[in-house]
C-alpha cells in the first residue's frame, strides 16, 4: 500500500523511469509536462535531494575497513541518523501549500510579479515559486527554473530565497537564482547575498559579492565561485 503523497509517489515513480534503459524521448516530455505544475517540481526537487543523500551514504559505506575504523563509529552514526532525518523531511516536507502562494511562469515568457514589500521577482520562463509573506516572515522557495531578485526592505525583514538544500539571504540588493536537476546557481548583480549549505554534517555560510557566481551541486557541500559579465 502507498502511503505518499500522490506528488512524492509520482516522482519517484518518473525517477525510476529516467533511470531505466529504455527512457524515450517521448517518456521525457512526458516528464516535463509532468513537472509544469508547482507542486509536483517541488516533490521532484525534494526527491533529488534525498536521493544525493542516499548516494553520499553508499559511498561511505564503501570505504575499506580500514578507513571505515578510522573513521569511527560515532560517524557513521551521526551520518545514519543525518541520512533518516533527510528521508522524513522527505516525506513531511511541505507539499506546495505550507500557507504560501504557488506562482508558474509560461514555457517562453519572464513572468514579472510585485511583491507586497515593493520587492520584485522576474520569473524566468518555464519557472515556479512559492511565496510565503507573514510578519517578519519574506520567504520564497524556487521550485524550478530560475529567477530575478530586486530586494527592497531592512534588516528587521531579511528575504530568503530557498532553492533546494541552498538558502539565499539579501538585504537591499538584486540577485539571480537558478535551479536545475543538479545544480543551484546564485549571483549578485548589485550588492551581496548571503548563501547557505546545510548538507551534510557541517552547514556552512558563504558571502558572494557583485559579479561572483556560486555554482552548487544539489545534495553535496561541492560548489565554485567564477566571475560573470555584470548583467543589463
Amino acid at each position: 500500500m502507498n502511503t505518499l503523497p500522490p506528488p512524492t509517489a509520482e516522482a519517484a515513480r518518473w525517477d525510476a523511469r529516467l533511470r531505466a534503459p529504455d527512457c524515450s524521448k517521448a517518456d521525457r516530455l512526458a516528464f516535463e509536462e509532468w513537472r509544469v505544475h508547482p507542486a509536483n517540481a517541488a516533490a521532484w526537487v525534494r526527491l533529488q535531494a534525498a536521493v544525493a543523500l542516499l548516494r553520499e551514504h553508499r559511498a561511505v559505506s564503501a570505504l575499506s575497513p580500514r578507513l571505515q575504523r578510522r573513521t569511527g563509529w560515532a560517524w557513521r552514526a551521526v551520518a545514519m541518523a543525518a541520512l533518516m532525518l533527510a528521508v522524513i523531511g522527505f516525506a513531511l516536507w511541505p507539499k506546495g501549500s505550507g500557507g504560501g502562494q504557488l506562482y508558474a511562469s509560461p514555457a517562453t515568457v519572464v513572468r514579472p510579479l510585485q511583491l507586497a514589500d515593493g520587492s520584485l521577482i522576474e520569473l524566468g520562463p518555464a519557472s515556479a515559486v512559492e511565496i510565503h509573506f507573514a510578519g517578519a516572515e519574506r520567504r520564497v522557495t524556487l521550485l524550478r527554473g530560475n529567477a530575478r531578485f530586486v530586494i527592497i526592505g531592512g534588516a528587521k525583514r531579511p528575504f530568503v530565497v530557498q532553492a533546494a538544500d541552498r538558502r539565499v539571504t539579501a538585504l537591499h540588493t538584486t540577485f539571480h537564482v537558478a535551479l536545475d536537476d543538479r545544480h543551484v546557481r546564485v549571483s549578485p548583480q548589485r550588492g551581496t547575498v548571503r548563501v547557505h549549505c546545510w548538507h551534510g554534517l557541517f552547514p556552512s555560510n558563504m558571502t558572494l559579492h557583485t559579479g561572483q557566481q556560486l555554482d552548487a551541486e544539489i545534495g553535496s557541500d561541492q560548489a565554485k565561485v567564477t566571475y560573470v559579465p555584470e548583467r543589463v
